[in-house]
């Protein structure tokens, strides 16, 4: 009787799921939880990018320099301040004005 007992908990733990990371069980079904959606800073260097290389027409490795720039520690950019930031940076730039992006 005691080698059962001894074997339940390691038998238990084995036949136990792991749950993958950004994953959460509600009832019975898998479904993904709110953190493994893309952070607001994601979703603004995300917009940074694309108006870099769809409004300004940058290139990705010039636009993603620029971000990176915003980004880095000295630059004065508050994290998701990026796309607004470029945007105030590029002016007037429907009509050709440039403040100095």
């Amino acid at each position: 009787a005691e080698r059962i007992s001894t074997a339940l908990p390691r038998a238990t733990s084995r036949y136990m799921s792991v749950q993958p990371r950004g994953i959460a069980l509600h009832g019975r079904r898998w479904a993904r939880a709110a953190s493994s959606e893309a952070s607001p800073h994601a979703q603004d260097e995300a917009a940074a990018r694309k108006f870099l290389m769809d409004d300004l027409g940058y290139r990705a490795a010039l636009a993603d320099a620029v971000i990176a720039s915003l980004k880095a520690p000295g630059s004065g950019v508050g994290g998701g301040r990026v796309e607004a930031m470029l945007r105030s940076m590029a002016g007037r730039w429907e009509m050709g004005v440039d403040v100095g992006l």
